[in-house]
Formats: structure tokens, C-alpha cells, sequence
């Protein structure tokens, strides 16, 4: 899919963000988190294409290594999108105000 195509389909996402409650999204944040958790395996399994590639295109181990999912890298994932759940929605709110 192209970038743009991509980038127009965020933008218009983005925007229902605005209508849906704060626990609507800490239920599709832990929805996601789940699914990471149970497609581990598919997971794993693309991206050992992935790696296979970058090791073709010469990538060095260093970078190789950094990209390279296991159990524990993918279950960190799950878990740090849980930990967006805790956070305050800083949707509508003013964060920070310059004059």
C-alpha cells in the first residue's frame, strides 16, 4: 500500500479518537495487546523473513540483532501498550501553552 494512501487512513482514524471514551480506547489497547500475544508465533515467523532479507541487503548483525523479535521482545511490546492504558488521555487536554 502506498505511503500516502497509509498516511490519508491515519489522519482520518485519528479523528475518531476525538468521539470515543477513554475507556473505549484502554479496551482496543488491550484488544491489541492480546492480539500481539496470541499471533506470537505468526509474528515470529515474519519476522524471521524480515531478518533473512536484512541479512541479504547486508545489514549489520548489530542492527539485525535490534530487529530480531523473541518471546520476551514481543511480550515486552504487549506490555508497554498496557502501560499506555494507565496513562492519562491527553486527548482534548492542553498539555503545554506558549505565548
Amino acid at each position: 500500500m502506498d505511503i500516502k494512501v497509509i498516511a490519508k487512513k491515519i489522519k482520518q482514524a485519528s479523528k475518531s479518537l476525538l468521539t470515543i471514551s477513554t475507556k473505549e480506547k484502554q479496551t482496543i489497547l488491550m484488544e491489541i495487546s492480546s492480539e500481539i500475544i496470541k499471533n506470537k508465533e505468526n509474528i515470529k515467523l515474519a519476522n524471521k523473513k524480515d531478518i533473512g532479507g536484512a541479512r541479504v541487503k547486508g545489514l549489520s548483525e548489530a542492527m539485525i540483532d535490534r530487529l530480531t523479535l523473541n518471546d520476551e521482545r514481543i511480550k515486552s511490546m504487549a506490555d508497554s501498550i498496557n502501560e499506555v492504558c494507565n496513562l492519562q488521555d491527553p486527548v482534548g487536554e492542553i498539555t503545554e501553552d506558549y505565548e
